[in-house]
């Protein structure tokens, strides 16, 4: 199994995945990265980059955040998606090894927490054993997008009867 590597900022190849994956999103994009440790106060990005004799197949930014002396690790902080990237038919593995890597940066920072959002939209969906080796609890939460293309009535009517009434009712 590769193992990833935690570097300062994405090795070559990056731009590669960003335009090959089609999961990848703005939170994947290192001048994300660089704005919010610049401007945050007390957080630094990290990359983790799994790295073969085929060179980059997969990888994903974290932010580490310092607050007095303690530290939490954010796959993006604010739950911004932040699921490894990876090139075709090798999610597996680069899910595996940044999940690993995800571990042992908790150990080598004495960070007492953080989030990973793993929001895969196109899939496949991340390997069971890519939180195993995170200490603490595993929140699955699941949501839907709804799409405006076609402009907000028809999706108003694509959602449930029930759903329609709660929303209503909320507002009152």
């Amino acid at each position: 199994m590769p193992a990833a590597v935690w570097l300062d900022a994405p090795p070559a190849g990056w731009s590669d995945l960003l335009r090959d994956d089609p999961n990848a999103t703005a939170a994947h994009r290192p001048e994300l990265w660089q704005a919010l440790s610049g401007t945050l106060p007390g957080h630094t990005a990290r990359f983790a980059a799994v790295v073969t004799d085929e060179g980059l197949i997969g990888g994903a930014p974290a932010v580490i955040e310092r607050r007095g002396g303690f530290r939490w690790i954010y796959s993006m902080p604010m739950v911004l998606p932040g699921a490894p990237l990876a090139r075709a038919g090798r999610h597996a593995e680069v899910d595996r090894a940044v999940g690993a890597a995800f571990g042992a940066l908790r150990l080598d920072t004495h960070a007492l927490g953080g989030a990973w959002s793993l929001y895969r939209p196109h899939g496949p969906a991340p390997a069971p054993e890519t939180l195993a080796a995170l200490p603490g609890e595993t929140r699955m939460l699941e949501s839907g997008v709804i799409e405006l293309a076609a402009g907000l009535e028809p999706a108003w009517r694509r959602v449930g009867r029930k759903t329609r009434q709660d929303i209503q009712s909320a507002r009152a």
